[in-house]
């Protein structure tokens, strides 16, 4: 009994002390936030420790798709792309999930895009989005048309790979209980209706024989299966007097599993007009097919596929999706940041606070990725610009490769790297580009404002990855001294190299080894900027505060507000 009393007291005395540290860090959090405006210096402010320090929308992003109608979708390819409808980045669904890494300059504007069926779906952050797919139900439900007649569509340049398209042929239309949009009918040139509420019949309008289906008002479906050729494009077109109907073609693999479908965007589309897509990748077959409402009737129905796409490497991608169709290694490109160029601009005093000029060193980086057939990494490019050195402290520059986790491979997957850079012996995965800024320039300069300016170097190396290990990986840049390798400085959220000296952490202004101070300040911060735009970093001994009036806002709030601050400095404070 007195055991359990001391154990009582004990508990008691834990949970009023643990009460007493949470109220304290509470109130920690509420002073982080009563940052008078107008600081002149960095110094003055205390910052949330979960900010970045980056001018972006970066982490991993988890698509969930979620399909009403049973699609298959393990190892079909799911894309980022611009408000233009370029591909940015692309990976194949596994186990249910498509993981992106994604860097974009804020305010983003990117997009999920399923191309099994079309469906897109802004990125609005990182983390786990769900993505709802169209169901058939609602292609063929929604508002009504004024059912009409049309003219016969045009045929574009291909080949019509449907069968008895006029209904005309004798045997040509058959009754099949089981037909469904979900799995292919044999391929043997004839229509399948799901019920016996049809009839062939010639019209008086048309003067042709029709589909005429629904006569008793039963549930229709009708459709005809054919050959494919993945990655080709389509046109459908039909003669059809239902125009609150959509013509839909569903998608299959070669094991038959329903992969995906393409639709016309409003009703009645395809009556008398058009509507155009590409064969998904991994497609084989394709059913066209609809429902019918009571006593309509189709006609004329044509579904033109262009020439079959040459894969010229022969390693799966068609010629038109590879962006290396003579090369078997290679088929898809993306870059780093996902848009536009990383700056990362440091001050190199750690564990010692700076002036927060952060020009001590200032890089302009993008890395292009190259991928094979089987989105594994086949090599990486990096181009980096040596915008500034303002330090007087010789300084290295090297890169950790790791995974979006930001967490060591655990293996080597670098096969060698040509060009400038070379590999770092200490480090697994890891590259030194230079040793010491100053003599890896072709002329020295500063570009501070204080010493000489010249345009700055460029350090261009690519490194290849051992076959088939990984499918994306994220650089880790930071600096070092020349004459301490082992004294590292990193951007907020990575951690230190397994060769650095972790006696230096928690001393000086560090805070545990963050890489951030007590306040939450850095030694180096990410801006990312759209193509074609230039961070212009601030002066020497010129406090970012002075160079950028709209930094404080965006700190101070974890970068929810002025996200385009570094597009609005003081001329005379920058460089």
């Amino acid at each position: 009994m007195k055991t359990t009393l001391f154990n009582f007291k004990k508990a008691f005395i834990a949970t009023a002390v643990i009460a007493l540290i949470s109220c304290q860090k509470e109130k920690d959090t509420q002073d982080i936030y009563s940052n008078t405006p107008g600081a002149t210096s960095l110094s003055q402010l205390n910052i949330d420790p979960d900010f970045n320090w980056s001018s972006s929308m970066k982490g991993n992003l988890k698509v969930s798709l979620i399909s009403e109608d049973n699609l298959h979708m393990e190892g079909e390819p799911v894309h980022v792309v611009n408000s233009a409808g370029k591909v940015l980045e692309r990976v194949n669904v596994k186990n249910g999930m498509a993981n992106f890494y994604i860097h974009l300059p804020q305010p983003a504007e990117a997009f999920i895009y399923y191309p099994n069926t079309g469906d897109s779906k802004k990125i609005t952050g990182t983390g786990n989005m769900n993505m709802r797919l169209t169901s058939i139900s609602e292609i063929l439900s929604g508002s009504k048309k004024t059912s009409f007649v049309s003219k016969k569509s045009t045929a574009t340049v291909g080949l019509n790979l449907l069968s008895n398209s006029a209904f005309n042929l004798p045997g040509g239309v058959i009754t099949d209980l089981s037909f469904g949009y979900q799995s292919p009918t044999a391929i043997d040139g004839k229509w399948y209706v799901s019920t016996n509420s049809y009839e062939l019949n010639t019209t008086t309008v048309l003067n042709d024989t029709v589909l005429k289906m629904s006569l008793d008002g039963t549930s229709t479906f009708w459709g005809q299966t054919v050959n494919v050729v993945s990655g080709s494009s389509f046109t459908i077109s039909s003669l059809w007097q239902n125009a609150s109907r959509r013509i839909v073609v569903s998608f299959f693999d070669s094991s038959d599993q329903f992969i995906g479908y393409s639709y016309p965007s409003n009703f009645g589309v395809t009556v008398g007009g058009q509507h155009t897509g590409t064969i998904p990748a991994n497609a084989v077959k394709a059913l066209i097919w609809s429902s019918a409402s009571t006593n309509s009737y189709v006609d004329d129905i044509k579904f033109i596929s262009t020439p079959a796409i040459s894969d010229a490497d022969g390693d799966g991608v068609a010629d038109n999706l590879d962006m290396f169709p003579n090369d078997p290694n290679r088929a898809y490109q993306s870059t780093f940041p996902t848009v536009g160029n990383q700056y990362l601009a440091f001050e190199d005093l750690w564990p010692s606070k700076g002036d927060f000029d952060f020009n001590d060193m200032v890089l302009r980086n993008q890395v292009v990725f190259t991928k094979d057939a089987n989105n594994y990494l086949v090599d990486a490019t990096f181009t980096i610009d040596l915008n500034a050195v303002g330090a007087g402290i010789r300084n290295g520059l090297g890169i950790v490769l790791l995974n979006t986790n930001k967490q060591a491979f655990g293996s080597n997957i670098v096969a060698g790297i040509s060009g400038y850079g070379s590999e770092n012996s200490n480090i697994e995965n890891g590259i030194v580009v230079f040793d010491d800024a100053f003599a890896a320039q072709s002329t020295y300069y500063t570009n501070t404002g204080s010493g000489p300016s010249a345009s700055p170097d460029q350090f261009q190396f690519t490194v290849t990855f051992v076959p088939n290990t990984v499918n994306s990986i994220l650089p880790d840049f930071y600096i070092f001294r020349r004459d301490d390798v082992s004294h590292e400085i990193h951007l907020d959220g990575f951690a230190a190299t397994s060769a650095a000296n972790t006696n230096l952490m928690n001393t000086g202004d560090d805070f545990n080894g963050t890489y951030n101070t007590e306040d939450g300040l850095p030694w180096a911060i990410e801006i990312i900027t759209p193509a074609g735009f230039s961070f212009r970093h601030p002066l020497e001994k010129t406090d970012i505060l002075e160079s950028y009036p709209q930094f404080q806002l965006w700190a101070t709030t974890k970068g929810a507000s002025n996200l385009l601050w570094f597009e609005n400095p003081i001329s005379s404070k920058v460089y």
